[in-house]
């Protein structure tokens, strides 16, 4: 890991990074509120990738109730991210895919082995995995 920052605001938050994964230099990983932060073993994070549980400032409406609660992230085994990728709150990212560089995931990804681009991030593949070694 290199240059990684990790920001825990408040109690009973909880992070997991698995085996054999390496994250990339400016990396922030935001986990508030009580929230998990999961990420899978061999997992493969460019630079400057972004994973936050919440919006770090309450959203409310004109009765004061709150619209924008923190969620946890799950990004599964062996998933790379590519540059400048943000997973936002509540996400979900299964096993075996490829986030391509500069996308936002706002949303749960629960089929593995796709390739997810865009903003938002849409599966933009299906049936495919991923290498560290160029072949």
């Amino acid at each position: 890991m290199d240059s990684m920052t990790i920001h825990i605001e408040d109690n009973h938050n909880n992070m997991t990074i698995g085996s054999g994964t390496t994250i990339g230099h400016d990396t922030e990983i935001a986990c508030i509120e009580g929230c998990k932060v999961t990420i899978g073993a061999d997992c493969m994070f460019s630079s400057e990738v972004r994973i936050v549980t919440g919006d770090s400032h309450s959203i409310v409406d004109c009765s004061g109730k709150r619209l924008n609660p923190s969620c946890d992230v799950q990004i599964n085994d062996h998933v790379w991210l590519g540059h400048r990728v943000t997973v936002q709150k509540g996400c979900t990212i299964a096993n075996n895919c490829v986030v391509g560089a500069g996308a936002i995931v706002t949303h749960k990804f629960d089929v593995g082995n796709c390739v997810l681009a865009g903003i938002p991030a849409k599966i933009v593949r299906k049936d495919c995995d991923w290498k560290r070694e160029r072949i």
